[in-house]
């Protein structure tokens, strides 16, 4: 009975929630209807920028969706509060590689989404920073209102909640789903609030809290998804937050996936019958034998087959130009082991789906090392 009770109280406090941010729908509305930021805005005119861009190390090559979710409430106008927040998100996109997508939400008395899903390239961490830097402090503390247009925006799902937000459905499947959520207040429903993140939670968006000094922390560490993902801190550790979550949510490892090894380009067919043939490969700093088979999958898809060989040549495809089907190598054994898979062609089509002869994609594989670090990697191939 006591877990129906909360159920309950929480579903009537989503209600609420809800009806609240209807009400506010117009005020929404006119946040979007104000003036766009123009593309010059947005990237500035900082003949220092790319220089800047290239002295940082991009180390996080995880495969992730991820919304910052900044409270710019009035009293985040205290002191260098704003600044120090929005320092610190700066400090966590130059760790950003192409392999994240990132967005921006900000929260006051309503929600805005200044910045959609985008590739952190080059010009995604310019822009995104920029967006980051023209967040100004004012209004009252709508916690809800930005887990909802986080999450919505993270799953490509406006049902999500019943709240139109127009997501940019730039979320991708088999990306991690991240939300960094940083608030300064108190929330003005905190039923509504705390049933929010539950439901985001349950998509499985991971939630990793700030509460900075003025906001609950207990309160915080509850919308978090474990206590691991809770953070409390003043206004002197606010900047410096972002670097110690950097390091818990850049932990997956990039291989180097070989379809077809020494085939170039790499074909993949829309009817053949049997298995399809796929190494990662070994390096200099890279032992396949770390890699834990039971958790391999490729699209989805289990290997029915595996052995330790040397049969291709290390080879890093460049996902941040253009796709190329001749991005590949048909170079033999390296001196370095590879793990060599097998997979199941038909189990594999219906996973992908329709194939059109002439098609250039890319497909996945992900697992875990024996020590619980995730791994992704991906190749390029043409239906043949």
């Amino acid at each position: 009975m006591k877990n129906l009770r909360k159920i309950t109280l929480g579903l009537l406090g989503l209600v609420f929630l809800l009806l609240t941010i209807s009400c506010e729908k117009e005020s929404i509305d006119e946040l979007y209807e104000q003036e766009k930021i123009s593309e010059e805005e947005i990237l500035g005119d900082d003949s220092n920028s790319k220089e800047q861009h290239e002295d940082q190390d991009s180390p996080c090559n995880s495969l992730i969706d991820l919304a910052l979710v900044i409270d710019n409430s009035g009293s985040m106008g205290i002191g260098t509060r704003l600044i120090s927040a929005q320092n610190g998100a700066k400090s966590l996109v130059d760790k950003l590689n192409s392999g994240a997508f990132s967005a921006l939400v900000s929260f006051n008395s309503v929600a805005d989404r200044p910045f959609n899903l985008t590739a952190m390239d080059e010009a995604g961490q310019i822009a995104l920073k920029a967006a980051i830097d023209l967040l100004s402090a004012g209004g009252g503390t709508n916690i809800g209102a930005g887990v909802i247009y986080a999450a919505e925006e993270l799953t490509g799902d406006e049902s999500l909640f019943g709240v139109v937000t127009s997501p940019s459905g730039n979320d991708r499947d088999g990306a991690q789903k991240i939300m960094i959520l940083l608030s300064d207040g108190l929330t003005s429903n905190p039923t509504g609030t705390t049933a929010a993140a539950d439901l985001a939670k349950a998509q499985g968006i991971r939630i990793i809290t700030i509460s900075v000094e003025g906001a609950d922390d207990v309160f915080m560490e509850n919308l978090a998804s474990s206590a691991d993902d809770f953070y409390a801190v003043d206004d002197a550790g606010l900047e410096a937050i972002f670097d110690e979550i950097s390091g818990t949510i850049c932990t997956s490892r990039v291989v180097a996936l070989d379809i077809h090894p020494t085939s170039c380009p790499n074909p993949l067919s829309p009817n053949a019958k049997g298995v399809l043939p796929v190494s990662i490969n070994g390096s200099d700093d890279f032992d396949v034998t770390e890699i834990n088979l039971s958790t391999v999958s490729l699209e989805g898809v289990s290997p029915v087959n595996s052995s330790i060989e040397d049969v291709s040549t290390f080879f890093e495809v460049n996902l941040e130009e253009p796709l190329d089907p001749y991005s590949c190598t048909t170079l033999g054994p390296d001196g370095y082991d590879d793990l060599t898979l097998k997979f199941d062609y038909e189990e594999l089509r219906l996973e992908l789906g329709e194939l059109t002869r002439g098609d250039v994609f890319t497909l996945q594989i992900s697992g875990q090392l024996n020590d619980g670090t995730d791994f992704t990697g991906q190749d390029i191939v043409i239906v043949k």
